[in-house]
């Protein structure tokens, strides 16, 4: 008896650690296969994975279990629901064929820390990272148009968010509950933002926009965000726009001066030639900043400052172009300032 039930439980543990298949295309179910092999499941074929309901995906009652998903090029859209409540996944592969992310694909995913989201992917779905909480960093490429309501709620972990330069809508509540964001970043070409957009982001220190006219928001897309406290830098020259418009106003509006970055945000061609300081090398990873102004004289006072408002260090100007030393600053984003003038600058 003892030697059957030993092999009976060595029976159930080989069935156990056999690869699960499943077809999950659409139209043609056949047309996408996934493969969970121990702890890894990888989605392959050519076309859409199919849809499905909130509890609804073959692999729901396992998804515990699944440490990493590698979707394979050829598969060009991540389903509705699909890893909804994978708590054990960190990491996620998504190739450059993928151009959606569907509706609560990743919702719950509470042990993914990073996901590198391809300049393929047009759609990020409503819900699609909802409370992915140990998320820390979202880069959103030039290629994403659209961010779904709820997008990103409830992603605490979350602290920097970047949102590429072909998005022109962010949708209600995308980034709702994010209480650990310090810094957005948000470019010319984004025309709507929805209602409570970053509704209780009460972590933010800084917003960073590129339009030359202020967009017209609801009051409530920071409702809970003390914005009294947040430095909100804008394309230099139109500070006074931003102080007079309703929402922006209450800021703390600064001056974006041309970096040498390119004009990451949107800042006009105009704005940035009008610009009379330049900051370089930006990022800094040398430890050496260089600031230039034709018009600058030797002794003018240099202030820089973290995001939290503190003045971290003082410098005087040699003439028109001086080079100081910030390698004693830790690394993250600072302002600096020179009479009105005022520049950010990144420390790596």
């Amino acid at each position: 008896m003892k030697k059957l039930s030993t092999l009976f439980v060595a029976l159930a543990l080989a069935l156990t650690a056999s690869p699960q298949t499943w077809y999950v295309g659409s139209p043609n179910a056949t047309d996408v296969t996934a493969t969970l092999d121990n702890s890894v499941m990888t989605i392959s074929g050519i076309g859409a994975m199919a849809n499905f309901a909130w509890d609804g995906s073959p692999w729901y009652s396992v998804g515990s279990s699944i440490t990493s998903v590698v979707i394979e090029d050829g598969v060009t859209s991540i389903g509705d629901w699909a890893f909804r409540g994978c708590t054990g996944l960190t990491s996620v592969t998504i190739p450059n064929s993928v151009t959606t992310i569907g509706g609560e694909a990743f919702r719950s995913c509470r042990g993914l820390t990073s996901v590198t989201i391809p300049n393929s992917v047009t759609n990020i779905d409503v819900q699609a990272f909802y409370a992915c909480s140990s998320l820390t960093e979202v880069t959103i490429p030039n290629s994403v148009t659209t961010i779904g309501d709820l997008a990103f709620a409830y992603c605490r972990g979350l602290t920097s968010v970047t949102i590429g330069n072909s998005v022109t809508s962010i949708g209600e509540q995308a980034f709702q509950g994010c209480t650990g964001l310090t810094s957005v970043t948000i470019p010319n070409s984004v025309t709507t933002i929805g209602w409570g957009a970053f509704y209780e982001c009460t972590g933010l220190t800084s917003v960073t926009v590129g339009w030359s006219t202020p967009l017209s928001i609801n009051s409530n897309v920071f409702e809970d965000v003390p914005v009294q406290n947040v430095q909100l830098f804008v394309p230099y020259g139109t500070e006074d726009a931003y102080r007079a418009a309703d929402v922006w106003q209450d800021f703390r509006v600064l001056g974006q001066a041309n970096s040498g970055g390119g004009g990451d945000v949107g800042t006009s061609a105009q704005a940035q030639q009008a610009t009379p300081l330049r900051l370089y090398p930006n990022p800094v990873t040398t430890g050496e900043l260089t600031i230039e102004n034709e018009k600058w004289q030797a002794g003018e006072l240099v202030q820089i400052y973290n995001l939290s408002g503190t003045l971290v260090g003082t410098y005087s100007t040699a003439g028109e172009v001086t080079t100081i030393n910030v390698s004693h600053l830790p690394v993250g984003t600072y302002v600096l300032r020179v009479g009105k003038y005022t520049g950010k600058f990144v420390k790596q």
